[in-house]
């Protein structure tokens, strides 16, 4: 040997896995050439060099081999003459396994029994329990290894609290010691909150499915929920990394916002918010004036009214009232028919057909009148060309004279009846909100007041239809109530009608009826029998109980009773009649005067009819005439007929001729003829006829 043996007096570090630099200090270390020897594994001696790194005379390092074990390391110098010396280290330099390092583990947070995921290096592939896993000091059960030992997996043990996993690596070889490693964040012991990663679709109606990504929410709903900006949300599927749920529609407004998923008291809110868009699902009614109100029907709505705003066609409307679900406007002047539009929040919804704008009827001017009134309707959305324009009153159409977008002129058709007016337009319809009246009729007289079947009565009033057809006016049944005898109206203006009485009608009230209603007259018109006439009668002088025939018209041939005969006030019954024939005796209180017929009727309800001749018949014996006689001249005994009337019968000779101042005998006496024998005093003059009633008459031939 040549030199000084080496010396050593510390290493450091005094264990470590293979490779590990290994610093040496002591003395007389060869920069010629030093070797280390260290404790082989499979024969306890020391005959496994690691390699020099470095080496000065005090201080080397050396990288420690493989297959090595717990022992004392030995150190041997040489110059260029050869070994110089050696030296054991005085103490044991520990191998160790390779120290495991973790670089990620999964989850990170997990109640008891979750199955975790630890990747990283040097853990033991071949002999699962050399390696150990610690769950914030709590050991795990035997992990299972990759065949690269770089990815352990175990359970969360019972016991495990939050806080660091640690690894430890042991061998299999005795004398040779374990590494560990412990991981630079915390495993969480617990359920881990959920998370939202997103949702599509970003924007949608009621009704909408959006599907909600992330993690941690659960397996099951159970008592986990998910929100939209506070609204509560069914969920149709859960996961743990999916939830889906459909927009709600909903009176109260579902408003635009995040979601957020509470799983066990623990929240996760999305980074965006869905935007819920308004949708029109109805409207109602589907047609309608400017002014009428509408409810619009959909999801969306803002539930403050002005922060809706609707459409028709293009023209805004007020928004009255609103709900999510329900909107409540007017339709605005200008408006036509169109889509209805409703933008919330910038978003807008469009009805899937039309709103259609009718007329609409805002005024009637008169607002009262018989057919035939000018009217000026008043209103909105009419055609300006008239024809295009249907008007009804009360169901009667009228004729449109000239026509604006929001004025009509017409008249009352003939037939109009009390009721609303209308106005059409392409098929739509606007009526007004009350009536147009047609006034009833009213009867102010009647003029006759009374006559037979076929008299021409003048009905005085108002209100009257100025066409004939349009009036119909009726006279009493046989009850002298009812009115239902219908009579033909030949003249009518609005304030007078001319009709004739019908054939079977009888006394009564008469009824006038137009389109606008009927009336009945105050006062009654009775229905008589046709007036009898008066043409002659004869004799028209004669004593009481004198046979006297009437001839005239309409008596009643069928019964007598019905026929009344007066003369001068006294009356009597015919013994005979016809239709153009009485036959009646002068009855004993009768005075010379004219004579009147009275007709009446068998039936109720039917007026008598009375006729007064135009000359007087008298009561009495009639005055004698003398036409003539015959011969004019002769001797005593001439017989001599004095031809003439009214001489009466003289059953009691009462009666007396004289020629001049001379008696003459009688031979013969009748009413139209009397002879006379001349007398013997030969005399000559005038005859005189003195009947036996001393009516006196004196011959003039």
């Amino acid at each position: 040997m040549t030199g000084p043996p080496p010396t050593i007096t510390s290493f450091t570090p005094t264990s470590g896995q293979p490779g590990t630099a290994l610093t040496i200090t002591g003395t007389n270390f060869s920069t010629y050439q030093t070797v280390v020897y260290f404790t082989d594994a499979s024969g306890g001696t020391l005959d496994v060099a690691g390699t020099i790194t470095s080496v000065t005379s005090t201080s080397l390092t050396v990288t420690t081999p493989t297959g090595i074990i717990n022992g004392h390391f030995r150190v041997m110098t040489y110059t260029s003459d050869g070994l110089t010396g050696s030296v054991d280290s005085t103490t044991n330099f520990l191998p160790t396994v390779w120290t495991p390092t973790i670089t990620s583990f999964t989850p990170t947070i997990d109640p008891v029994g979750t199955t975790v995921t630890i990747n990283g290096a040097n853990f033991d592939p071949n002999t699962p329990t050399n390696n150990v896993v610690q769950f914030n000091g709590t050991t795990a059960a035997t992990p299972t290894v990759d065949t690269n030992g770089t990815v352990l997996t175990t359970t969360v043990p019972s016991g495990a609290t939050t806080g660091p996993i640690t690894v430890t690596v042991n061998s299999s070889v005795a004398n040779v010691g374990s590494a560990s490693v412990t991981s630079s964040t915390n495993y969480t012991v617990g359920i881990p909150p959920p998370t939202i990663s997103g949702f599509t679709p970003a924007s949608g109606a009621a009704g909408t499915s959006v599907a909600i990504s992330g993690t941690h929410f659960g397996a099951t709903q159970s008592t986990s929920t998910v929100q939209l900006a506070g609204t509560a949300l069914t969920a149709t599927t859960w996961s743990d990394t999916g939830i889906s749920v459909t927009i709600p529609s909903s009176s109260a407004g579902v408003p635009s916002g995040p979601f957020t998923v509470t799983v066990t008291g623990q929240s996760a809110t999305s980074a965006s918010s869905f935007t819920v868009l308004p949708a029109i699902s109805s409207f109602t009614p589907a047609s309608g004036p400017v002014g009428a109100t509408v409810t619009i029907n959909g999801s969306g709505f803002s539930t403050t009214a002005a922060n809706n705003t609707v459409k028709f066609n293009g023209t805004a409307a007020t928004v009255a009232s609103a709900s999510g679900t329900s909107l409540s406007v007017t339709v605005p002047s200008g408006a036509t028919t169109g889509t209805i539009t409703v933008t919330v929040a910038g978003n807008t919804a469009t009805s899937a057909i039309n709103f259609s704008v009718s007329p609409g009827v805002t005024g009637l001017s008169p607002s009262s009148g018989i057919g035939g009134t000018a009217v000026t309707i008043s209103g909105t959305s009419f055609s300006t060309t008239a024809a295009n324009n249907t008007v009804k009153f009360n169901g009667v159409t009228a004729t449109v004279t000239s026509a604006t977008a929001t004025s009509l002129s017409t008249s009352v058709p003939i037939t109009a009846a009390t009721g609303p007016v209308s106005v059409t337009v392409g098929g739509l319809t606007g009526t007004s909100s009350g009536n147009f009246t047609v006034p009833a009729p009213a009867i102010s007289s009647f003029a006759p007041t009374s006559g037979p079947s076929g008299t021409t009565v003048t009905i005085t009033g108002t209100n009257f239809s100025p066409s004939l057809a349009n009036n119909m006016v009726e006279f009493a049944d046989r009850d002298g109530t009812t009115l239902d005898i219908l009579a033909t109206v030949t003249a009518a203006t609005p304030t007078s009608l001319t009709v004739t009485v019908p054939g079977g009608s009888y006394s009564g009230k008469i009824l006038v009826a137009t389109p606008a209603g009927s009336v009945s007259s105050s006062t009654t018109f009775t229905v008589t029998v046709p007036k009898p006439t008066i043409t002659s009668f004869t004799p028209t002088v004669d004593p009481v109980g004198t046979v006297v025939t009437i001839t005239g018209t309409n008596f009643d041939g069928n019964t007598l009773s019905n026929n009344v005969v007066s003369f001068n006030g006294a009356a009597v019954t015919p013994s005979a009649a016809t239709s153009t024939t009485l036959t009646a005796t002068v009855p004993s209180n009768a005075t010379t005067g004219p004579i009147t017929v009275t007709v009446s009727s068998s039936q109720l309800y039917i007026g008598s009819q009375s006729v007064t001749s135009t000359g007087a018949y008298t009561v009495g014996y009639p005055q004698p005439t003398i036409t003539s006689f015959s011969p004019t001249s002769g001797g005593p005994a001439t017989v001599v007929t004095i031809t003439g009337t009214n001489f009466g019968t003289d059953p009691q000779g009462a009666g007396s001729v004289t020629m001049g101042t001379t008696p003459v005998a009688i031979t013969s006496w009748s009413d139209t003829a009397i002879q006379v024998w001349l007398p013997y005093q030969g005399t000559s003059g005038p005859f005189t006829v003195t009947t036996p009633h001393q009516m006196t008459v004196t011959s003039t031939q």
